[in-house]
């Protein structure tokens, strides 16, 4: 995994639902383009580090415009730019499924 994406999204400009239209506006394909290899491998090492920490040591990646990207995110008002996720992927699609979500600032404001 290199961080291009996440140094991406590292000013708020251009997190959630900014980022696409920052992706659209420069006319890239990939994160990897905007950003060169050294800042992309320094963010990816702090991403390891932060999920170790955590005791995350196993995880992948999904993204769009990739073709494991699931559909029903694909038109999302505030599509995700990068899904992580921990398990078996191929059970995103069984007909029966269940997916925990969560924020690490819990909001009670509707």
């Amino acid at each position: 995994m290199n961080g291009s994406g996440n140094r991406i999204m590292a000013p708020k400009s251009r997190r959630s639902k900014g980022l696409p239209s920052y992706f659209a506006s420069t006319q890239v394909s990939q994160p990897s383009e905007l950003v060169n290899e050294e800042d992309a491998r320094a963010c990816a090492q702090q991403v390891l580090d932060r999920f170790n920490k955590r005791g995350v040591h196993s995880f992948s990646v999904r993204l769009p415009g990739t073709g494991d990207y699931p559909d029903g995110l694909k038109d999302a008002e505030y599509p995700l730019q990068f899904l992580y996720y921990q398990g078996n992927w191929d059970l995103a699609y069984a007909p029966k499924r269940i997916a925990v979500v969560g924020t690490r600032n819990p909001d009670l404001r509707r």
